[in-house]
């Protein structure tokens, strides 16, 4: 499934300060892993794309993690403000200002998905980040014999670091063990992103995701089921503009973002605006544009010292209706 900043995502240099941990030698190791395993993935993935095609349909679900991304409606390929980022693009947590600790509740308003997660970044030299979650989600389906419910865990791993002070690489693994009645399985998936941010006013993402497989829950002959399912995977670019440039002075973020999920006809387009009413509040929406949906989300925000407290709600219809609350905490 670390608080940065004031109130906003920021992309502003690290401060000499929170780069005198662990010395040289273990920064290089540290950059040589992200970057051995990035291009290795990237490789796995060039090879999945030219021999399988995922024929599902994952529109008309949505589940991530951080209140804040989901009322950007998914525009998060550029945000940093807690450890859930990395959820959405890895190579953010590298911008990270100091250690945290970040919870995180979902629920479906229809009763058919809740989950939890509790996440934790460190930095690990100049320029270098980790980050650790796991998570716990109750699935139930229902049919003409009852309701049906099954237990989701999940462990989450990413590492970033920054190649140049406005350039980072991230990757981030993910292992999931499915539960349903005398059935388990076992998956695994992972995500590589960049991020490219030439000043506080601007930054550019991009995220490989849906590289493994992951757990599917059905109902067969009146009994929950699991399977293995290839997970769709997804490209998405991201665009932030942030005004004024200085974060003391900022008021207005823009995200914008196109994700293309492989296998599936369209593109779908993600936009989010958020205003800063007050140094400690703030207020978004985001609104999500595919071929065969739109849904708005909308979000709300409070910040004071040490702690950031968001909530995101989707009440449209034509989508999944949620609500999602995410509080962390620095030290």
């Amino acid at each position: 499934m670390g608080i940065s900043r004031n109130i906003q995502s920021t992309l502003l240099f690290r401060s000499s300060t929170s780069e005198l941990h662990f010395g040289r030698e273990f920064n290089s190791r540290t950059t040589k892993f992200t970057c051995i395993a990035a291009v290795s993935l990237m490789s796995i993935a060039i090879v999945h794309f030219a021999v399988a095609q995922y024929s599902g349909d994952p529109e008309g679900r949505w589940f991530s993690y951080g209140a804040r991304a989901s009322a950007f409606a998914g525009a998060y390929a550029t945000q940093i403000q807690d450890v859930s980022s990395m959820y959405w693009n890895p190579a953010t947590i590298a911008y990270l200002d100091g250690n945290s600790v970040l919870w995180d509740y979902f629920q479906e308003w229809h009763g058919k998905m809740k989950s939890e997660l509790l996440a934790m970044p460190f930095t690990v030299g100049m320029g270098n980040a980790v980050a650790f979650g796991i998570n716990a989600t109750q699935i139930q389906l229902s049919d003409e014999f009852g309701k049906h419910t099954g237990s989701m865990y999940g462990f989450d791993f990413a590492s970033a670091t920054e190649l140049t002070s406005t350039f980072s690489l991230g990757i981030r693994g993910t292992a999931q063990y499915g539960t349903a009645g005398n059935e388990q399985l076992w998956t695994g998936s992972s995500a590589i992103g960049i991020l490219y941010a030439p000043g506080p006013e601007v930054g550019y993402g991009m995220v490989l995701s849906g590289l493994g497989g992951e757990v599917q829950y059905s109902i067969d002959n009146g009994a929950l089921v699991l399977k293995h399912q290839t997970t769709p995977r997804n490209l998405q670019l991201g665009l932030a503009m942030r005004f004024p440039s200085s974060k003391l002075e900022r008021t207005v973020t823009i995200s914008l973002a196109n994700d293309k999920t492989f296998g599936t006809k369209g593109i779908r387009y993600n936009g989010a605006i958020e205003w800063l009413a007050t140094r400690f509040l703030a207020l978004r929406t985001g609104y999500v544009v595919s071929p065969t949906y739109a849904g708005a989300k909308y979000g709300i925000g409070i910040h004071t010292a040490g702690m950031l407290l968001d909530y995101a709600i989707s009440p449209s219809t034509l989508t999944d209706q949620f609500q999602e609350i995410t509080m962390s905490i620095q030290f």
